[in-house]
């Protein structure tokens, strides 16, 4: 039996003396700030955001429905969860609203934040969505002072890469993750 692996990059900000700019959306989207009512909303995002992509590849949680839902019960019942990170991206039009984006935040430690699963739906990709919501996120985490924040992502995601790196985010370890089969 073989084992695969996937590579993994670890990239880091400092926010400390950082001015970001304000997240800006185009017309028709509008943030939803977390409430314990929108666990599921952000699950599905999640799921149609990832389950055909390489991540929902890497992580079987990221490939089923009720993984995805059990990530973010773990992700929002967790001690080190930060609701003022977590957003939901909603697109409304001609009465139809749609929940296109997600993405959460945790502070493993007082000073340091970490982003977990940025997710922006394939019909709503290339327009800034990605960039609105990491800066979202970003702004609430140094409204609470946290100025060290992480992420991990695909190396092979290279239009993540770019995201993060246009952000001011740097790679500070590569690592390599047992792909769940």
């Amino acid at each position: 039996m073989s084992v695969l692996f996937c590579q993994r990059q670890r990239m880091e900000i400092d926010l400390s003396h950082r001015v970001l700019d304000e997240p800006q959306l185009p017309i028709g989207y509008q943030w939803q700030a977390w409430s314990l009512d929108s666990l599921e909303r952000h699950a599905t995002v999640k799921f149609h955001s990832f389950h055909d992509e390489q991540d929902g590849r890497v992580f079987r949680s990221l490939r089923e429905q009720s993984g995805c839902r059990s990530l973010m019960e773990y992700i929002s019942g967790h001690e080190q969860f930060i609701p003022e990170v977590t957003w939901l991206l909603v697109y409304s039009a001609n009465g139809c609203i749609v929940d296109c984006g997600t993405v959460q935040g945790i502070a493993p430690a007082p000073e340091f934040g970490a982003i977990q699963n940025v997710g922006i739906l394939p019909a709503h990709r290339h327009q800034g969505l990605g960039h609105a919501l990491m800066l979202k996120a970003l702004h609430g985490f140094q409204k609470l002072g946290i100025f060290r924040v992480s992420l991990e992502v695909t190396s092979a995601n290279q239009a993540a890469v770019r995201l993060y790196e246009s952000l001011g985010f740097g790679l500070v370890k590569t690592l390599f993750r047992k792909v769940d089969l």
